[in-house]
């Protein structure tokens, strides 16, 4: 408990004597930030090594109590009802959780990474963000099947891809001084970090009109969603949740559009000449076709007096 409270200390001096300080921040105090973010991110390692024991029923629990608090209402203890029924039960609601494997879907959790940091963010968010987790839950379970999110392989691929962006494992940089506010905010910035972008994935799963088979491609938008947010720097999650509400879909096309018009490609001195060459040809050829058809004219339909006692 000691050790819990020191650390809190620590982290909130850090975040109000010198990140959030009046002097500013040189190279070497970012660098130092930098290696400290990047240490505290690897006490994660170990959880994202390690494989769940589907034989272990302290872990199979977890998952069980995931299912209960997302379908207490549902669940009757003092159910009479056969083995077989039970496990029928079971195995749709973990399908309605998402999970791949419906009958045992601690199998879900043998992948390393991100092994079982992806239970634990899952576990974070049903205990501590209860009611955001029920509505995501039960949101997606009352779609189509093609078309709901599936949280579980949701919550493992996006447990994954934020190690990946956050180099959970990697050493330190010796020539980066990329640190992050956000993440000196809280004493559990990883697990809030996971809870804002998983509700990301499911607006932006809803906003792409996506099926199961689009499931990589929404991925794909979320990690350009999530790095370009943190290419801002913001500080503080709340920021940052307000930076990723702004990164929509529709959003992203427009940078992706903005971004492919203002390549280099676009800029060198051939198409530069070529544009040059034939602006004047292409502007003269729109200019003609208006004047044909200005000359051209139109014809409008006759309105007879029924139809204009009828209009008014």
């Amino acid at each position: 408990m000691s050790n819990v409270l020191a650390q809190k200390q620590l982290r909130s001096i850090i975040l109000n004597h010198i990140i959030r300080g009046n002097r500013p921040i040189k190279t070497e105090m970012a660098h130092q930030l930098y290696v400290l973010q990047v240490l505290t991110f690897n006490l994660l390692e170990e959880r994202m090594m390690t494989k769940m024991d589907p034989q272990d029923q302290s872990q199979r629990d977890i998952i069980f109590e995931l299912r209960k608090i997302a379908f207490d209402a549902e669940y009757d203890p003092n159910s009479s009802s056969s083995l077989e029924k039970r496990k029928a039960m079971y195995a749709r609601d973990y399908k309605m959780l998402g999970f791949m494997n419906h009958v045992n879907p601690a199998m879900d959790f043998t992948q390393t990474p991100p092994g079982m940091l992806a239970l634990d963010n899952m576990l974070y968010l049903a205990k501590l963000h209860q009611d955001m987790y029920i509505r995501i839950v039960l949101e997606n379970s009352s779609r189509e099947d093609k078309h709901e999110c599936p949280f579980g392989r949701s919550s493992i691929e996006l447990t994954k891809m934020m190690c990946e962006i956050l180099q959970v494992g990697e050493l330190p940089n010796e020539g980066c001084n990329e640190y992050h506010p956000m993440f000196f905010t809280h004493d559990r910035a990883f697990e809030e970090f996971f809870c804002i972008c998983i509700q990301l994935l499911n607006k932006t799963w809803k906003e792409m009109r996506a099926t199961s088979e689009d499931f990589n491609k929404v991925m794909q938008v979320v990690r350009e969603q999530i790095t370009r947010s943190l290419s801002t720097k913001p500080n503080s999650l709340d920021q940052f949740k307000n930076k990723v509400r702004c990164m929509s879909y529709s959003e992203i096309l427009r940078l992706r559009q903005s971004e492919r018009m203002s390549q280099d490609d676009f800029q060198s001195p051939p198409i530069i000449e070529l544009r040059e060459k034939i602006q004047p040809e292409v502007v003269e050829l729109i200019k003609q076709q208006r004047l044909n058809r200005l000359c051209e004219g139109t014809s409008f339909r006759k309105v007879s007096n029924r139809r204009r006692q009828d209009k008014f």
